[in-house]
């Protein structure tokens, strides 16, 4: 079975199992800590908003970086690579990160997600390991250590005042506390000559993220200052600055001025203070700096008091004080530059926080790292085709649009396999479903796009005017009985049926005045039926594709419809999932009910039921029916994915190996369920066969082989050019092969055995739970490269194999390239190149004909059998069986050929002497040849040409050539050769 893996980031997560309520499926079935049943990483590989960053001061090889909705990531080396570190603890936002300057194996990381999980955490490992110790509960916006003592550590929350620990963060005390005017802090800075001398920023009450409030008669908080590292505090003056509006406020002490010359960077620009905040002055008034306060972070090189740094949607440097700005470093529409982190002791390194992910510089910001590795991505929704392998396509928070495949011909999925769509970032984007490299999605300010793949062309198809509301990107779906309609949402339900050049209304409005439609389900079951959900909280139906509508609203349903979903089998059949609380995850008012997440009808909309058992109290962001087994349910919840095996009346957390984080959309599709996340990107579950077979009243005492999916046959990886290293970002493909799935009540002591019978009986392959750990021998790469034994997983619970619909891998000589021996195994081709997954060595077997296979188990003296389909790659409309089954036979005779010559070589070399030797050579060399064309020959689901089975016979024949030549000579008493039956051609 090939190794499930994510590379480069280090994900590290604890398998959690559920515990079954009263009529659930035992979740033991699948959660098992060693099953196989796992998510497996898509992308898209790129940055989602960072929010923060700090590095190791003097060693430009360690950063750390806080990001919206993944958590605190760990680089060792300058960026090319990230690690989760803070999976352990469970954290999604990010507030603040800080380093001990002389401790750097103390870390602070501030949570500020929406979550309980808010507050301070610490780490004395380098980020190994994470308590909370302060701040429970508490969104944390900044941190600081000081720089020669590390158990003086301050925090900063936007909504609790600021805290300080004098004793490495053991215990805190609340040290400056809201009030009427303040709720809490938004920064704190440290004099870099001084380090009892700190500063505060209050943060006024009413303020929304970075954003300006509405302006209050009461003024903005003021700057505070503390002389005794940050024991007490005192207001500054406010002489220069505004009193209100400020918004989020970010300061910076210049160095050389012993804490007096001090920055502060507000909504209304930058100030500066030279007496120690009594006096204020605005330093510049370059446009580009004032206004909208989203972005607050200023920093002053700490070598030179005149060189400014600030961030905005370009990231702007002063060399004059702030009088004067420069654009840095940015682009086109706009990084939003979040944070900023400069080396006290070498300003060449710096470090950017911004909306897609964290770059790094070494040389002053001339050049900067990507933020192509980080798999961070805040994904709104997912879609896919239906074509294979399929893609799937999302919107990313801050990054635009993206389609990343299932699957990638080159055995794993890498930049080289994903495109951007186009479209806004919270775009929805709907596939064409007659003409797969059309998409539809929507773009800035509600519009519509036509995006043609082949062409590269966008085409504006609707945009929105004074006709018409729209609930943000409004919803789009294809019809499914007529597919050339596509229906979207305004007030009104429209339609086109020739490519958006006409809509017209297909309803009336269906709000009743207020809002719009926010999700569109059509049925697939019943033609003409059509169900709307709307952001005013209305459930709209239709029969007759729309010329009449009836309100189906379930009753007392308070909040925003997120989505329909229509039964797959029952036309009667819809699930609405309601916003809850307060809306996308929003705290509810103390005391308030909230609504039912998810409600369910079956006939028609007439009565609705709550189906929530079991799910957390967390906002449900979208739910999918299973389309094969209409009772399994599954959910996208702000706390992970949950399946319901009972139509909903129970369920129960899928979570397995996926990271923490906030799902938010969910995809089936050809047997894989897919989930965006918002800060982990796409996951899917490859083949959920085995979930849809799972039921409560299951035995669990005995062993059961579930019924495979049928398999497509296909080259798992066609790329022969030089690999990638290691260290480039990319997901793992699917399995290779058949993925066969088996449940034990306990580990077989007796051992356990599987067999892979064709349709005449024959056994094709035999697994074992036992195996060599490793090769016999050694190779020419790094053991990183190999894949891991096929040895059968023997574990209590659910167990996954993959078979990889190969004969047995025939045996090879150590012959090089060259003709040399040697005692270690040279890979000298690119086949299967894939860290983790390149198989132990080349060449492999054989692939098997497609048709009808038997999966046999021998568990704890039961034999358990069930069929197995194998199946053409449907992309291959001109291949034919016979094709294959002369490809076979080729290959065949080629495997038949590597055995004698490796039994040949054996027997020659016992007869020692010059002409043994002589002849070990001829067939060693043999032995390379023969591999060599082997590969060749099954490289492609083709029937080899007649000039390759010329050379296939050729080879045999050779072999014959060698035998009768040695047989004349071999000394009395050796060990003669066989002949092989060489094919005739054709």
């Amino acid at each position: 079975m090939k190794q499930r893996r994510i590379r480069n980031f280090g994900l590290g997560v604890t398998v959690l199992l559920a515990i079954p309520a009263l009529g659930q499926v035992n979740a033991s079935l699948y959660t098992a800590p060693k099953s196989g049943l796992e998510w497996r990483m898509i992308g898209p590989l790129r940055g989602g908003k960072s929010t923060s960053v700090v590095g190791v001061p003097g060693n430009p090889a360690i950063y750390y970086m806080g990001t919206a909705g993944s958590g605190a990531w760990r680089t060792t080396d300058g960026a090319r690579t990230w690690q989760n570190v803070s999976d352990g603890v469970r954290l999604t936002g990010i507030g603040a990160v800080a380093v001990a300057p002389s401790a750097p194996s103390v870390v602070y990381i501030g949570a500020s997600g929406q979550g309980e999980r808010n507050g301070l955490y610490r780490s004395t490992d380098g980020g190994e390991t994470f308590t909370l110790v302060a701040l429970d509960g508490h969104a944390v916006a900044a941190i600081v250590i000081d720089p020669h003592n590390p158990r003086v550590v301050m925090a900063a929350s936007s909504d609790a005042g600021l805290v300080r620990s004098s004793n490495g963060g053991v215990s805190f005390a609340t040290v400056l506390a809201p009030d009427a005017a303040m709720a809490g802090s938004s920064a704190l800075v440290f004099a870099s000559e001084d380090a009892r001398v700190v500063y505060s920023a209050g943060r006024a009450r009413g303020a929304r993220g970075g954003r300006v409030a509405a302006a209050t008669a009461t003024p903005d908080p003021p700057i505070y200052r503390s002389n005794d590292e940050g024991a007490h505090w005192v207001a500054t003056g406010s002489s220069g600055l505004p009193e209100r509006g400020r918004g989020t406020v970010a300061l910076s002490v210049a160095p050389g001025f012993h804490g007096a010359r001090l920055y502060a960077y507000m909504a209304q620009g930058v100030y500066r203070s030279d007496d120690a905040g009594g006096h204020w002055r605005q330093t510049t008034t370059d446009p580009r700096l004032i206004g909208g306060g989203q972005f607050h972070d200023i920093q002053v090189d700490p070598t030179n008091a005149n060189v400014l740094y600030a961030t905005q949607t370009s990231f702007y440097r002063s060399t004059d004080a702030g009088a004067t700005w420069e654009s840095f470093t940015g682009a086109p529409s706009g990084d939003d530059f979040n944070y900023f982190w400069i080396d006290p002791t070498n300003p060449l390194n710096m470090a950017l926080a911004v909306d897609q992910g964290t770059e790094v510089s070494m040389n002053g910001g001339h050049t900067w790292t990507t933020w192509y590795n980080q798999p961070t991505a805040q994904l709104y929704n997912v879609t896919t085709d239906h074509q294979f392998p399929f893609f799937m396509y999302s919107s990313q928070q801050d990054s635009g649009t993206v389609a990343v495949p299932i699957r990638s011909n080159a055995g794993e999925i890498t930049y080289r396999d994903w495109y951007t769509t186009n479209g806004f970032e919270t775009a929805r984007i709907t596939p064409d479903p007659l003409h797969p490299n059309v998409l539809y999605a929507t773009g800035w300010y509600g519009s519509i796009l036509r995006v043609d793949h082949t062409t590269g062309q966008t085409q504006h198809v609707f945009e929105r005017n004074a006709a018409y509301r729209e609930a943000g990107s409004p919803p789009m779906e294809f019809s499914p009985t007529d597919q050339r309609v596509l229906y979207i949402g305004t007030q009104y339900l429209l339609r086109t049926s020739d490519e958006g050049r006409h809509w017209t209304a297909a309803s009336p409005d269906l709000t009743d005045g207020n809002g719009a439609i926010s999700t569109i389900a059509p049925s697939a079951v019943a033609a003409g039926t059509i169900w709307v959900g709307t952001s005013s909280g209305k459930v709209q139906l239709t029969r007759d594709n729309g010329t009449s509508w009836s309100d189906v609203t379930p009753t007392g349903l308070a909040g925003a419809v997120v989505e329909v979903e229509a039964g797959h089998s029952d036309g009667n059949v819809a699930y609405v999932v309601v916003s809850g609380r307060g809306g996308r995850g929003a705290s509810v008012a103390a005391g308030a009910v909230e609504p039912p997440p998810i409600l369910r009808t079956s006939d028609g909309g007439k009565t609705w039921q709550p189906v929530v058992g079991g799910l957390p109290s967390a906002a449900v962001h979208g739910m999918r029916e299973d389309p094969v087994k209409p009772s399994l349910l599954f959910a996208a919840v702000d706390s992970g994915v949950f399946a319901s095996f009972d139509t909903g009346g129970h369920w129960q957390s899928l979570e397995l190996n996926l990271p923490n984080a906030s799902c938010r959309d969910l995809a089936i599709e050809q047997n894989d369920l897919v989930v965006a996340t918002y800060g982990r990107g796409l996951w899917a579950l490859d083949d959920i066969g085995m979930l849809r077979q799972l039921s409560d009243n299951a035995a669990t005492d005995a062993a059961r082989l579930y019924a495979p999916t049928p398999t497509i046959r296909l080259q798992w990886d066609t790329y022969t050019d030089t690999p990638l290293n290691p260290e480039m970002p990319s997901s793992e493909n699917p399995p290779d092969g058949a993925i066969l799935d088996y449940y034990l009540p306990a580990a077989m002591t007796g051992g356990l055995k599987m067999e892979i019978l064709d349709s005449a009986g024959q056994v094709v392959r035999t697994f074992s739970d036992q195996g060599a750990a490793r090769l016999p021998y050694k190779v020419n790469v790094p053991d990183y490269w190999l894949a891991p034994p096929s040895v059968l997983p023997n574990h209590a619970g659910e167990n996954r194999f993959v078979w990889n619909l190969r004969y047995p891998d025939p045996p090879y000589l150590l012959y090089t390239y060259f003709g040399v021996h040697t005692d270690y195994f040279e890979y000298t081709l690119a086949d299967h190149a894939i860290p983790h997954n390149t198989p132990w060595h080349e060449p492999q077997g054989p692939m098997v004909l497609p048709g009808q296979y038997q999966v046999r188990l021998t568990a704890g003296g039961q034999t358990l059998t069930e069929p197995l389909m194998v199946r053409l790659d449907p992309r291959l409309t001109s291949v034919t069986q016979h094709d294959l089954g002369t490809q076979l036979g080729a290959a065949q005779e080629l495997v038949a050929g590597l055995h004698a010559t490796v039994d040949g070589y054996d027997a020659v070399g016992k007869a020692g002497g010059d002409q043994a030797k002589a002849v070990m050579s001829e067939l060693g060399n043999l032995d390379r040849d023969q591999a060599r064309i082997l590969i060749g020959v099954t490289q492609a689901d083709a029937a080899p040409g007649q000039e390759m089975l010329q050379t296939v016979h050729e080879l045999c024949v050779r072999f014959n050539t060698i035998a009768v030549g040695w047989n004349q000579v071999k000394p009395s008493g050796s060990a003669g050769l066989t002949e092989l039956h060489c094919e005739s051609l054709p």
